[in-house]
């Protein structure tokens, strides 16, 4: 059942100016983050101005993608203040199901141009991360859905 988003998303992967949903499942591995800098969660005030968003690293639980990647990255736009902040906690311990648009190749440099310093989470902190700049960049500003606890 699963093979078929991850097909989609390999399609989408090769069709640059497309905005087309995909759906993937998977566990966020790192966060872009400097080392020793805590995440902050977006604060409900009306008068700010801009949204909060924030750089995941995923590795998807089932994949079909060229030269058989299993990580992308997820540049997560929270625009919708009334939805809960994904903890760090939620990162460390949870499976996710992502909706995303994959990223056109002339714009495929905002998932790495905020650096490329990634702090693990619970589920990458044993697994040796893939160089962000060789990821496949996907957008979202809707929330992560939560799928299940799982063991790291």
């Amino acid at each position: 059942m699963l093979v078929l988003p991850a097909i989609l998303a390999v399609s989408a992967l090769g069709q640059q100016g497309r905005s087309e949903e995909v759906n993937f499942e998977g566990v966020v591995v790192a966060v872009q983050l400097d080392p020793g800098a805590a995440r902050s969660a977006m604060e409900a005030n009306s008068e700010s101005m801009g949204d909060f968003a924030e750089v995941w690293m995923v590795r998807l639980d089932h994949w079909v993608s060229p030269n058989g990647k299993k990580y992308i990255l997820v540049e997560y736009t929270h625009v919708n203040r009334h939805e809960p902040f994904v903890t760090d906690s939620e990162l460390d311990s949870a499976a996710w199901k992502f909706s995303l648009h994959p990223v056109s190749d002339d714009r495929r440099g905002t998932c790495v141009s905020w650096g490329d310093r990634y702090v693990p989470t619970g589920f990458g902190r044993h697994e040796k991360l893939p160089t962000p700049k060789t990821l496949a960049c996907f957008q979202t500003t809707k929330r992560p859905v939560l799928l299940a606890e799982r063991a790291r």
